[in-house]
């Protein structure tokens, strides 16, 4: 009798979980808006030329660099959009300079997608950066990253907040970065996962930006954060 007893407790308890999760509410990614009659696409660019950056790794870094430039593009009425980010003077520490592509010695870009996302259920907002796969040359060693990053955004300001600039910080060490779990549009937590591969396989990775960076709207454009939390 007493198993019976524990094993329904225990179906009861399962369902009980299963009508939980099954419940849980779906979100609504927040939207980047035009306003005072405004169009797409709007284009943000910033840069910070005297920020020390970073990708590091469980062994400590393994590149450093200083200075970088962001420009990003969001099409449409829309929490997605596209950027590109522009790391100068990167190189191995005391080592060789590194490059992507025909780009000059020091100088490495990385592009990919970017998406407005929840970090928390209680209205905070960050930065999801997708990384397309890069591979990284310095001198004869070719370093490979892929993956995803949070940033932190949009520092204060209500939603009908009407703004020129935004801004976030990317922070991490020994491989490990600060932030590293969203929820997306199902409400379900989800944790990114940077990656770099020096020869060997990919291992954990982080990159970290000594100093905000902020982009500001192009073409004398505003926009509004909308459909927060």
């Amino acid at each position: 009798m007493n198993h019976i007893k524990l094993l329904g407790g225990l179906l009861g308890a399962l369902c009980a979980f299963a009508m939980t999760v099954a419940s849980a509410p779906a979100l609504t990614l927040p939207d980047v808006s035009i306003v005072l009659g405004g169009s797409y696409p709007l284009r943000t660019q910033g840069e910070n030329a005297t920020a020390s950056t970073t990708l590091g790794s469980e062994a400590g870094v393994t590149l450093e660099g200083k200075g970088v430039a962001v420009l990003a593009l969001t099409k449409e009425l829309s929490a997605l959009g596209t950027f590109t980010a522009t790391f100068k003077n990167v190189g191995q520490p005391g080592g060789e300079k590194c490059k992507t592509g025909s780009e000059p010695a020091g100088t490495v870009v990385v592009t990919g997608e970017h998406h407005l996302v929840p970090l928390n259920l209680t209205g905070r907002l960050g930065g999801l950066f997708l990384v397309s796969l890069v591979e990284i040359t310095c001198g004869a060693a070719k370093i490979k990253v892929r993956g995803d990053v949070l940033t932190t955004t949009l520092k204060g300001g209500e939603e009908a907040t009407e703004l020129v600039e935004s801004g976030g910080d990317l922070e991490g060490s020994l491989g490990k970065p600060n932030l590293t779990s969203y929820y997306n549009d199902g409400g379900t937590l989800v944790r990114t996962k940077l990656e770099s591969d020096f020869g060997l396989e990919f291992v954990p990775a982080d990159e970290n930006i000594a100093g905000e960076v902020v982009v500001t709207a192009l073409e004398s454009k505003m926009f509004q954060i909308t459909g927060r939390l």
